[in-house]
């Protein structure tokens, strides 16, 4: 066989995997919004201590249960509240070690313990109703290597069986080696061991997207899945391995631009950066439909202020949606929303929240839009 003919083989076998990878079923969708819903924070948090962000309100679904839980530092209480009928219950953690920490968070691990840990203090632990717990430490994790992990708390924490997923960040020295800065931190619940798997995009290795903070979903059959935010595709893992990389988008999209670390200390630089670059968001699973849905926040040219973006009002979102074989069904773009940061799936469609922080500490509300889906080719 001649050289043409290998290269002309090679070819088309790149544009067969391509295809298949970003396989389309051309589907359109279209969404209506059929109910609201206002959830009322004011009993579990208090207006002084109200965090800057989002980051510090979780939601679970666990046993068909729609609720919102919530650590407010002031009384070093944990709140959960259901979304529809506003029952509040709670738990004192004055118990913990490192309960006083200010920048302590945690995530709900089933319906009597928590997965809790402290950025600040490099240490986390899981406790349960019983304040059975035992504290571990970051520092160990590296064995000897310096560094650093931070578990950001706009991500979520996935649970799956006796195993934690968390996004992390890893702020190397120079004496840790790259093969080690893996993104994603696993926690074995019963033999307390720590370790970490992923792999990152190639375009990660030299360059910062000052996006560290991966989207994480747990979808069918227990499939752990990594979202990295400055890329098209994602990466599935079965018990703990890498199983496959699909793309997760409808087209080519803008040039996703590195972020100058040399402007890292300049805040107007980097407040544009961050509102005008593309960028994905959130990764979720909706297991009432059976399908992935992945958000994108659109490049935005439109500049004010001097340069400088005022608020996310001046971005555009869209969702794409997949199969549950990750054949893209189709993309929409949903109009007249700001931060879609939380999803929450229920049997009737999808709630998507509709609140920026500016009315969440003005209010004390966080207001959700029920949206259905449907898809017709």
């Amino acid at each position: 066989m001649n050289v043409n003919k290998i290269f002309q083989l090679l070819f088309l076998n790149m544009i067969f995997i391509l295809v298949m990878s970003c396989s389309l079923h051309n589907s359109t969708i279209r969404y209506e919004r059929i109910d609201s819903l206002i959830v009322d924070i004011s009993a579990i948090v208090d207006q002084d201590q109200l965090s800057k962000e989002f980051k510090y309100f979780k939601f679970t679904t666990q046993n068909e249960s729609y609720q919102l839980y919530y650590l407010n530092h002031s009384n070093n209480r944990v709140y959960t509240m259901d979304l529809f009928d506003n029952a509040v219950d709670s738990i004192e953690i004055n118990e913990l070690a490192f309960a006083s920490n200010k920048n302590m968070d945690l995530y709900k691990v089933s319906d009597s313990s928590y997965l809790l840990y402290s950025n600040d203090l490099q240490q986390m632990c899981v406790v349960d109703e019983d304040f059975n717990y035992q504290v571990h430490n970051f520092d160990s994790l590296f064995n000897g290597d310096h560094a650093l992990v931070n578990i950001p708390s706009s991500r979520p924490v996935v649970f799956c069986k006796s195993f934690l997923y968390g996004s992390v960040i890893h702020f190397k020295s120079e004496s840790v080696s790259d093969s080690k800065m893996l993104p994603i931190m696993v926690y074995n619940i019963n033999t307390k061991e720590y370790s970490f798997v992923g792999r990152y995009p190639a375009a990660y290795s030299n360059n910062d997207y000052y996006d560290s903070y991966p989207s994480l979903c747990l979808g069918e059959n227990n499939y752990v899945i990594y979202s990295p935010l400055a890329c098209d595709s994602i990466y599935v893992f079965k018990n703990n391995q890498f199983y496959d990389q699909y793309c997760f988008s409808m087209e080519k999209r803008p040039e996703f631009h590195p972020f100058d670390v040399s402007k890292r200390n300049s805040q107007s630089y980097t407040k544009k950066y961050v509102l005008s670059e593309p960028r994905y968001a959130e990764l979720f699973y909706d297991p009432y439909r059976n399908v992935y849905f992945r958000t994108f926040k659109h490049e935005v040219k439109k500049n004010t202020n001097n340069g400088i973006l005022l608020s996310y009002d001046e971005v555009s979102w869209s969702i794409i949606i997949a199969d549950n074989d990750f054949s893209i069904i189709g993309e929409t773009t949903i109009d007249n929303i700001s931060y879609p940061l939380f999803f929450i799936p229920t049997p009737k469609g999808v709630l998507i929240s509709h609140t920026t922080f500016d009315e969440l500490k003005e209010t004390m509300i966080i207001k959700f839009v029920l949206y259905k889906f449907s898809f017709s080719e």
